[in-house]
């Protein structure tokens, strides 16, 4: 069970506060049912109601501190993904994007932005479909390493450039 009052990723809103566990919260759906009332932190009054019996398919709990040094540690040896057309580019992106793992997302982020510095692209411009996907990655990657740190989202980039330790190749 995640707690109330604790942070979960939930697949269609990003980063979402566990606000209360209520009975069905609409008529004509079995009362016994009890479901996890969401709210996202993206800004906006979007409220979520997900059943309790299997939430962990949907949501996972975000990080804690421990996990999110971990996390750090990984990043410099993140494997950018493989060059290829733009829509299969785009493909692997979203997939990433949706599953829910910091790790992939940071590694949609780190392809992005090497292929915007050094024109991997075979000389062409990263299109504003990789940028916009790239951002989204950055707004939950950034919300939930916010929260577990309790700064301001915009200070976990530099707080990310100041911890990952690059390794030798």
């Amino acid at each position: 069970m995640f707690e109330i009052k604790g942070y979960v990723f939930y697949g269609t809103e990003g980063i979402c506060r566990v606000d209360d566990i209520v009975a069905a919260p609409f008529s004509g759906i079995d009362p016994d049912v009890k479901y996890y009332v969401l709210h996202s932190t993206h800004g906006g009054s979007n409220t979520s109601f997900v059943p309790v019996e299997g939430a962990e398919s949907l949501m996972r709990r975000i990080m804690s501190e421990a996990e999110l040094t971990t996390f750090i540690g990984k990043i410099s040896s993140l494997t950018l993904f493989e060059e290829e057309p733009l829509k299969q580019m785009k493909e692997k992106y979203n997939l990433a994007l949706r599953s829910g793992d910091p790790l992939e997302w940071m590694r949609v982020i780190k392809t992005v932005n090497t292929r915007m510095l050094d024109g991997r692209g075979g000389g062409k411009k990263v299109s504003d479909a990789e940028v916009a996907i790239s951002n989204n990655a950055k707004r939950y990657l950034y919300k939930e390493i916010s929260i577990v740190l309790g700064v301001p989202e915009e200070n976990v980039e530099k707080y990310i450039c100041d911890n990952v330790v690059e390794t030798a190749v």
